[in-house]
């Protein structure tokens, strides 16, 4: 599966068919960027209203409407574990599942990515 955005629509593909199989909307804002779970259960989507939405991938149902950011966002993971997500936006924070901030980021006029470290090894 793979996943591509444009506007304020993201398409999860099946590489196999070169189908579509869902589209996730965000409702007039641009999305920024989209990522899948590990697990391929869930999909991310962030954007210009400063939220990151966290889908299920089957039923296209939006499960959690993350905010924290003051901007938009311009990246987001989902942690190892499938169970967190950390996001970084334009007003230089990063956020984890919208409740812990790092606070403002020096030498950065906005945070381009935020990825969690993989604890696995």
């Amino acid at each position: 599966m793979f996943l591509t955005w444009s506007g304020d629509t993201t398409t999860l593909w099946d590489v196999e068919k070169s189908d579509s199989i869902q589209a996730f909307r965000q409702n007039g804002f641009s999305i920024y960027g989209s990522t899948l779970c590990r697990d391929n259960s869930r999909v991310l989507t962030w954007g210009e209203d400063g939220a990151v939405v966290v889908w299920d991938d089957l039923t296209g149902q939006r499960l959690h409407r993350l905010v924290g950011h003051r901007g938009w966002v311009t990246s987001a993971r989902f942690s190892p574990d499938g169970r967190h997500v950390v996001s970084g936006g334009i007003d230089r924070t990063a956020t984890t599942q919208g409740s812990f901030s790092i606070g403002d980021l020096p030498a950065a006029d906005y945070v381009l990515c935020a990825a969690p470290a993989d604890q696995s090894s």
